[in-house]
């Protein structure tokens, strides 16, 4: 007959036991609760961009999910700074008669290309509906927050040009698509009045750059 102390042993030893099988019944209830919650979340969260409509007082009815009265004149017309639509390039050692090594450049590596887009360029036109790998891609820059984005120029599968509207958005560059004249916000990629508002445009990666140091990486990168 076993004694009182293994007794008292064996009872300690199951609790433990079924302590710790109740701990991981118990962790794996919760962890699947949260998520079950999480994927309910995800399946249930509704698009973060709020898309309204509001009547000109010349009757027609206009989408946006910037209200127009916060898209201001910048001073220039629009089309008054001039994007590039037939962008022309150059070798790195070429480009080296007008870039300083301290010179800023936007650069593009997409599908084994690379290419450099220079600030002091830029500046002056603002939009580059360039064609990379066979993609239409648009490289933009905002003087005024330096933001250099470029995008996938693609909506509804058709190919589109983008211009400078002119106007700005919290004093970034709205630009404008030349098929449907629908404004969209520079810094957030997205239609903010018009007929196509609430749509995304695709970002593709860019790097800002000195262009010394892009040329050390791309040494046979392309140059607008």
């Amino acid at each position: 007959m076993p004694s009182r102390l293994v007794v008292v042993v064996l009872i300690v030893a199951l609790a433990a036991l079924a302590g710790a099988a109740a701990r991981v019944a118990l962790d794996n209830g919760i962890d699947s609760t949260i998520r079950g919650e999480a994927e309910a979340k995800v399946s249930e969260t509704p698009s973060y961009i709020a898309v309204s409509t509001t009547r000109l007082p010349n009757g027609l009815e206009v989408k946006y999910v910037v209200p127009p009265d916060e898209i201001v004149s910048g001073g220039p017309p629009k089309d008054g700074i001039t994007s590039i639509d037939s962008p022309v390039f150059v070798s790195a050692e070429e480009a080296e008669s007008f870039l300083r090594p301290n010179d800023m450049v936007i650069g593009l590596y997409y599908k084994g290309v690379a290419r450099a887009y220079p600030h002091k360029i830029l500046v002056w036109h603002e939009i580059v509906n360039d064609i990379v790998a066979g993609d239409p891609i648009a490289v933009t820059y905002c003087p005024l927050c330096f933001t250099s984005i470029a995008f996938l120029r693609v909506i509804d599968g058709e190919p589109v040009e983008f211009g400078v509207s002119g106007r700005l958005f919290n004093s970034n560059l709205v630009m404008y698509d030349r098929r449907t004249d629908t404004l969209w916000s520079q810094q957030w990629g997205i239609a903010i009045l018009g007929p196509l508002a609430g749509t995304k445009l695709k970002m593709i990666q860019v790097d800002v750059m000195k262009w010394s140091l892009w040329r050390e990486l791309h040494p046979y990168t392309e140059v607008l």
